[in-house]
């Protein structure tokens, strides 16, 4: 009896443990002036290459969504990249953003233009771009997702866009 108490201890200490260190899959809402805003947790960008610099900063993404009325269903969502604010400056040659979505491609070219052949050096936020409510869901949902950012290429895997269904999934809630 002793040894099933302690071996269900150990189990439940371990579980705890686990959850916690485990990604967040909260998704920050506000109502303020009318508009309801929702935020998701982060995504890690992962096997990201194409940075020059001597550490490789973490590079993730988040979504928000806005819409007018308490409990509303947005229709467009916005996708926000950045690198570790605490690394040092990322170079990206464009602010171009491509997504290999399953068979599809979602692209949005230099929603920022920079001037032909100039190197834009970046820390924290690097760009935003919006994507419709069914292309929002395709990504959140894909079985593979790769993507390119000013050069830089990523991937993101169908276990770290948790947040992003999170977010679908509080959104279809509210209907």
């Amino acid at each position: 009896m002793l040894r099933a108490a302690s071996l269900s201890f150990g189990v439940l200490c371990t579980l705890i443990v686990v959850s916690a260190c485990g990604p967040s899959q909260a998704v920050n809402t506000n109502y303020e002036d009318g508009t309801m805003t929702y935020e998701s947790s982060n995504v890690r960008m992962s096997d990201v290459s194409g940075f020059t610099g001597l550490t490789k900063p973490r590079f993730e993404m988040y979504a928000t969504a806005s819409c007018s009325g308490a409990n509303c269903a947005p229709q467009t969502y916005t996708l926000h990249f950045r690198a570790d604010p605490g690394a040092g400056r990322v170079r990206i040659e464009s602010t171009s953003v491509l997504l290999a979505v399953d068979q599809d491609s979602l692209i949005w070219d230099d929603p920022f233009p920079l001037a032909k052949g100039q190197i834009f050096e970046v820390r924290g936020q690097i760009v935003t771009v919006d994507c419709s409510d069914e292309e929002f869901r395709s990504l959140a949902n894909a079985q593979t997702v790769h993507g390119d950012l000013g050069g830089l290429t990523f991937q993101l895997f169908h276990g770290n866009r948790e947040p992003l269904r999170a977010l679908i999934a509080r959104v279809d809630s509210l209907s």
